[in-house]
């Protein structure tokens, strides 16, 4: 052993001087030619550790085996055709099951075990997945090979929060296969993927499928939206009747409602117009167009607009973006009254 600069190199051979051919079984003491074999191992005091391995080559004696050269091989320790040695692919496995590639790969550097992202990617598609038949409650989602060309399908453990296996497609033939094989799954979470649903029905017809949180907040605002739309005509309705007689609605909630409803133009139009006297007055005190910008939270380009142009000439939009949620979520029962 010695330190070659920051690492430390440590010469070894393997004891014997014959070999065994891998094929036929026959020891060989005619040595064909050697070689050294390079092999990485765990850092010691954070110093890259190198084994110079020296390997024998033997003839295979057999004149009937098809093996005509064969090289020395390791009990234990080390894999064949590996760079490095078993300890330390396990923990170049063991962290990149825990953490992404690049960031395993960044750990290990500084560990005194220099490997790429690639390579921790390898190593972890080596492992053999446990599938579980006993799981009772399933997370199922696609993830992209390749995004917007080819994705495959992850399912999870909900319990344990694990993945339990990767399906290459989202076709759901495949799915269907794998979820029939697990007849002891209770529930399934999901998003709102038609092919999911399709084959959850089909092959675990008794499981309660479970739309996740996100998903779940996405179906109530587009069910909102879809109301709002049906009531549109109505609201329009009460609105002219309120221009013709002159009664504003006691409930204040459901009078904002209808504005925004009908258009909510004059709402924005004086919040528009209180911005740009509020813009006009900071610059006459000889605040830049910079700072007005920074004062009003406002982009640079709509403060020297609001600045340059007439104030009495406001665009308000005909078709502004209305948040009716927080409205319709607040007077639900008042509001069914008007219908």
């Amino acid at each position: 052993m010695h330190v070659d600069g920051s690492s430390i190199v440590i010469n070894a051979q393997i004891k014997g001087k014959y070999g065994v051919c891998p094929v036929c079984g026959k020891k060989s003491h005619q040595l064909h030619s050697t070689y050294y074999r390079n092999l990485q191992d765990l850092s010691v005091f954070s110093k890259p550790v190198s084994i110079k391995l020296l390997i024998k080559k033997f003839k295979c004696i057999n004149l009937q085996c098809e093996r005509k050269i064969f090289s020395q091989q390791l009990s234990s320790g080390f894999d064949k055709y590996s760079r490095r040695t078993k300890r330390a692919n396990e923990q170049i496995t063991q962290m990149s099951l825990e953490m992404s590639a690049r960031k395993s790969s960044w750990v290990s550097n500084l560990q005194g075990l220099p490997v790429s992202p690639s390579t921790c990617l390898r190593l972890t598609g080596k492992c053999d997945i446990s599938i579980e038949n006993h799981i009772r409650h399933l997370g199922i989602d696609d993830w992209a090979y390749r995004k917007g060309h080819t994705y495959g399908t992850i399912l999870v453990d909900r319990e344990t929060g694990k993945a339990v296996d990767l399906i290459r497609s989202r076709d759901k033939e495949d799915i269907v296969k794998w979820l029939k094989s697990h007849p002891n799954i209770e529930s399934v979470t999901r998003d709102r993927a038609e092919c999911y649903s399709r084959s959850i029905s089909l092959a675990l017809p008794n499981a309660v499928q479970i739309a996740d949180r996100f998903h779940l907040a996405v179906n109530y605002s587009d069910y909102v939206v879809r109301i709002i739309q049906k009531l549109i005509p109505e609201l329009k309705r009460i609105k002219q009747e309120e221009k013709t007689s002159k009664n504003k609605i006691s409930d204040p909630g459901i009078q904002r409602i209808i504005d925004l409803t009908f258009g909510g133009t004059s709402v924005l139009k004086e919040q528009k117009k209180d911005l740009i006297l509020k813009a006009k007055e900071l610059y006459e005190e000889g605040h830049s167009k910079c700072m007005v910008a920074k004062i009003l939270n406002l982009n640079f380009r709509t403060v020297s607009k609001y600045i340059d142009n007439n104030p009495n000439h406001i665009n308000a939009g005909t078709n502004p973006r209305i948040d009716y949620i927080s409205y319709i979520t607040s007077v639900p029962l008042r509001f069914a009254e008007t219908e």
